[in-house]
């Protein structure tokens, strides 16, 4: 995955000063999970850890995207905090609005 291609971490295109950490995934949700061999037993076989919920089938097309927010936040809790949050917001807004707000003033 990835071989050939850069993929920056989405903290360092986000805040770029390493003062917080986050991320972006980027979900098509485009992919058959039923139809790959491989992922059958993570998005098609029922999951004993979450109440015996097949993910293609109660979600289908989210089952990636759903199975990933679900089980990391029960399990490891990578809630971004709310000043994190704001700490993005803050560094990555004048960039998206092509705002000149952080250039001085001559």
């Amino acid at each position: 995955m990835g071989r050939g291609r850069r993929h920056p971490l989405g903290t360092k295109w986000i805040g770029g000063h390493g003062t917080a950490i986050g991320g972006v995934v980027v979900d098509s949700g485009k992919f058959d999970w039923a139809a790959s061999s491989r992922f059958k037993a993570d998005f098609v076989d029922p999951d004993p850890s979450y109440h015996g919920v097949s993910y293609t089938g109660a979600f289908g097309n989210l089952a990636f995207i759903l199975k990933l927010r679900v089980q990391l936040l029960r399990d490891l809790g990578p809630a971004l905090s709310p000043f994190n949050a704001w700490l993005f917001l803050q560094v990555s807004s004048p960039c998206l609005s092509g705002s000149s707000a952080t250039a001085p003033t001559p």
